[in-house]
Formats: structure tokens, C-alpha cells, sequence
């Protein structure tokens, strides 16, 4: 029980992907092993869904797009400003991406 409630995302993944290889009808997939293939693979593609890591990736990523789009409307001072905000806001993306994958 304890390994569930630590790993809830992973054993909700499980659980889908176990469902999905019960109901998923025999016109898709006749043989067992291609329902088991496809199962595991929703399973394997809905865990990063459930982790919202790659979501949060291209957020921030667009967030510096986004910051050196305005970057070119101003003139040497508050550019270099919004180019270390930028800067800044990409070593961010890196340590949180580097964390929720390790966590």
C-alpha cells in the first residue's frame, strides 16, 4: 500500500494501461500480445501526460520566446535587463525539468 501512495502516478498508469488491454475490443487486436503491446504503450505515454513535466518545459520555453520577442522594441539598458531575465528564466527551466524527472 505504501508503494501505491508513493508511485500513485506510475500505479495510475499501470491501471490504464491494464484496462485498456481488458476493453479493448478483438476487431483492433486479436492476439493477446498486441493488446498487451498496446497497453503498455498508453500506459507508457500517459505518465508523462500525468507529470504535466514536458507541459511545464514548453511553457517556460515559450516564456522566453515570448521575453527576447520584446527584447528587440527597446534600447541598450532595459534590453540587456530582459536578456538576463531571459537568461535566468533558462537555467530555471533547466534545474526544474532536471528535478521532476529525478523526483
Amino acid at each position: 500500500m505504501r508503494f501505491a501512495i508513493a508511485y500513485l502516478r506510475l500505479v495510475s498508469c499501470v491501471v490504464i494501461g491494464v484496462v485498456t488491454v481488458l476493453w479493448l475490443p478483438a476487431t483492433v487486436a486479436m492476439e493477446t500480445i498486441t493488446k498487451i503491446i498496446i497497453g503498455w504503450k498508453v500506459g507508457a505515454c500517459l505518465y508523462p501526460v500525468l507529470v504535466f513535466v514536458v507541459t511545464a518545459a514548453l511553457m517556460c520555453i515559450g516564456a522566453i520566446v515570448a521575453e527576447l520577442a520584446v527584447v528587440q522594441e527597446f534600447q541598450c539598458p532595459p534590453r540587456y535587463a530582459y536578456m538576463a531575465l531571459a537568461g535566468l528564466h533558462d537555467c530555471f527551466i533547466m534545474t526544474f525539468t532536471q528535478i521532476m524527472f529525478a523526483l
